[in-house]
């Protein structure tokens, strides 16, 4: 069985927040606003080769994906992060359309939310 697109327990804990339902879909209609700023971010930065730039927006986009239990976006952040820091260099571009899949996963499944 392949895990959840969302961490079950980190989506609980936002739903019992949730007194009128209003909270967790705007979380989510946030969250996918500023994901595609960071994607964005993040292609004009393998563009250029910017190093620095493409770390930032993957730290960015790692810590708003494990807000709303986006493990799978917040673990290819993860480990872009990681290569750009321990190789001064960034990975394959095949990275971002991994990215960008795993956000269309969670936008899927946060329609399912309720």
């Amino acid at each position: 069985m392949s895990d959840p697109v969302l961490d079950p327990e980190i989506l609980g804990s936002l739903l019992a927040l949730d007194e009128d339902g209003q909270f967790v879909t705007g979380l989510f209609v946030t969250y996918f606003e500023e994901a595609a700023e960071a994607l964005r971010d993040l292609r004009i930065a393998f563009d250029a080769v910017d190093v620095a730039k493409a770390r930032r927006a993957a730290h960015y986009l790692l810590g708003a994906s494990m807000n709303i239990g986006a493990t799978s976006v917040a673990d290819l952040c993860r480990n872009l992060e990681e290569i750009s820091e321990t190789a001064n260099a960034l990975p394959d571009g095949g990275v971002l359309q991994a990215i960008a899949d795993e956000i269309s996963r969670v936008q899927a499944a946060s329609r399912e939310i309720r």
